[in-house]
């Protein structure tokens, strides 16, 4: 895989990635070390842990990273569905392995304008046949996903403009021919103060010719049932009114 500009290789026993050219002399030591970015993480001052699909560690940051943010999002790639009950946290190694798929879907997005967090360094371990993976992103300040804001939070915060601006993010990512392969509302983050919204975990995204074919509205689909299914669970429905901002999201040009 060529990297895109910025990242070095990385290569250590029984490890291979990248990492931000800033931040090649931390990567080059943990991995030296014989840890893993993710063990490295758990075991950091300051650590803050989020849970999700596996454990997210939040660090500060030790090096410069491309947006200069004051801390870092260390994850493990986790399987889900049926095929964690073979694999659990393993991969084949055919093709491009999934720290290098989010790494070129991400510096493409960004380039692209689409507001997601830089990549600090991807490692994959191998084991025979098989890897196991770590990313390591740059974390937004004090933010929360959308299905927090909807469905959890109970700050006041005004749900219906938080649903425009999730469509307008949407729309964004359509209008950069950017698709992501799971667009619900855990991967899309609003900042507290701002409101600014960002879409995380790109691992899976098609980037897409830009001169292409009309999209298909497949991401708008996925994000409805992922709303769908949390008024379900929560117990909170949402309206008329904040369904039609997301729409207004959607369709606002500018």
């Amino acid at each position: 895989m060529k990297l895109p500009r910025g990242y070095t290789v990385l290569a250590a026993e029984g490890t291979e990635g990248f990492s931000w050219v800033e931040a090649a002399g931390w990567a080059d030591s943990v991995l030296g070390s014989g840890a893993t970015l993710h063990e490295w993480a758990s075991r950091e001052d300051g650590v803050e842990t989020f849970k999700g699909s596996g454990t997210v560690y939040s660090v500060p940051a030790p090096a410069p990273g491309p947006d200069r943010m004051e801390r870092w999002a260390v994850r493990h790639y986790q399987r889900g569905g049926l095929m964690a009950t073979v694999l659990d946290d393993r991969y084949v190694a055919v093709g491009a392995a999934r720290p290098d798929q989010e790494l070129s879907a991400n510096a493409e997005a960004r380039a692209r304008g689409i507001p997601t967090p830089a990549i600090i360094a991807g490692a994959m371990y191998t084991a025979g046949v098989f890897y196991r993976a770590d990313l390591v992103t740059e974390l937004v300040p004090d933010a929360v996903s959308l299905a927090d804001v909807l469905f959890s939070e109970s700050d006041g915060r005004p749900k219906a403009d938080a649903l425009w601006s999730a469509g307008k993010l949407l729309r964004m990512l359509e209008n950069a021919r950017i698709v992501h392969a799971d667009l619900n509302a855990m991967n899309i983050l609003i900042e507290r103060e701002s409101g600014a919204t960002h879409v995380i975990d790109l691992d899976r995204a098609a980037v897409l010719p830009l001169n292409g074919p009309p999209m298909d509205g497949g991401m708008r689909a996925r994000l409805e049932r992922s709303l769908r299914k949390l008024e379900d669970t929560s117990g909170r429905t949402l309206d008329d009114v904040e369904w039609a901002m997301l729409q207004a999201g959607q369709t606002d040009a500018s």
